[in-house]
Formats: C-alpha cells, structure tokens, sequence
C-alpha cells in the first residue's frame, strides 16, 4: 500500500510505508492512502502503528527566537505562518510546473502572477514567456483554489468575459482555509475547515 504524507508543508509521495521514516514519520504527522476519506495522524493508522513504534523518540529542538534561527517552509513561529517571498514563490512553482494537486498558499499565487506580469514586459521576451507560463500559472491558480476549498476546474470561469475573472479574483484573494479534501492547510497547519 503505498501513503502520501505531509513534509515542510507540502504532499509527498506515494511511497511504501518504510519510505515515509524519511520524510520525518512521527505519531501526528499527516498521511493519507488510497482508502482513506481524509487526511489522518500516523498515530491512528494501524498499518503505521509497528513502524512508529520502531522509531527512537525525537531529541528535543531548541524553541526558535526571532533573529537566531528560521524555521523550514511552512512551519510557524509563535503561531504566526511563515510568509512566503517573492523567490520563495519562483521557485514553488518552478518546481511545481504543472502539478495541479495539493493547495498553494495566497502568497505563492499572487507573487508568481507579479513574476509573470514582470517577465511578460520583457521586450522580446514577454510573448514567449507568456505562452512558457501558461502551464504552472495554470497550476498554480488551481492548487490556489483548492487552499480555498474550490475545484481547481472553476478557472474554466476565465472564459465568462468580465464577471468570471472577476469572480476567480475574489476567489484567489481568500484566506487559506483548514483542512479540506485537497489536503491539510499549508498556512494553518491542523485547523479544521
């Protein structure tokens, strides 16, 4: 049976059970499989339970203090959610070409789409970009829809000349919601949507 799991914020897999230890494995880490109705904790998978007991228990980290230490992407600092930069964003969506699954935080989005609009005024360069772009703008707008619960099928609204765009704009500009079927928040991670 092959499990998808949660790293830094982002869906990884599928992979065998075994591979997960080294995305981090621990009781409230957040997998799924096919099967399963939702995102769970490690803890309540029974097909988890030997491979969590296995594992030696954590050294504790040192708590992070503002100026000494970044956390990795996607992990909060007193219980604020990391931001995500304009470089930050290139290269999510870089790295994410055309991988329409998942959910893109508001930042992602919104700093890839001024990073296209830059390019984009490049003379010579804007109308190549432009069609080079389409794929991971696309991607991105989708997984940006599924942060806000919304099928990723809805930038179809696109062609609806005025109100569909301005439709997907107001959708794009919604905060991140809890958990939903497209996986865990990645701005508030186990908060129930």
């Amino acid at each position: 049976m092959n499990y998808y799991i949660i790293h830094n914020g982002q869906q990884v897999g599928p992979m065998p059970k075994e591979q997960l230890l080294a995305y981090g494995l621990c009781p409230t880490s957040k997998v799924w499989c096919e099967g399963m109705p939702k995102w769970v904790d490690a803890s309540t998978v029974a097909d988890l339970q030997p491979l969590l007991a296995s594992q030696q228990p954590p050294t504790p980290q040192p708590p992070y203090q503002s100026g000494y230490q970044q956390p990795p992407y996607g992990q909060p600092v007193n219980n604020q959610p990391q931001e995500i930069g304009f470089g930050d964003a290139i290269k999510i969506c870089f790295n994410k070409f055309a991988d329409f699954e998942g959910r893109g935080r508001r930042s992602e989005f919104w700093w890839w789409y001024l990073f296209t609009v830059l390019v984009g005024w490049v003379p010579y360069l804007g109308w190549i970009a432009s069609l080079v772009f389409i794929i991971p703008t696309l991607a991105a707008g989708a997984r940006r829809l599924h942060d806000t619960g919304r099928s990723g099928w809805l930038q179809l609204l696109m062609f609806i000349p005025c109100i569909g765009l301005i439709i997907l704009i107001i959708w794009w500009c919604e905060d991140s919601k809890g958990d939903n079927e497209y996986g865990p928040s990645p701005k508030y991670p186990g908060m129930i949507g």
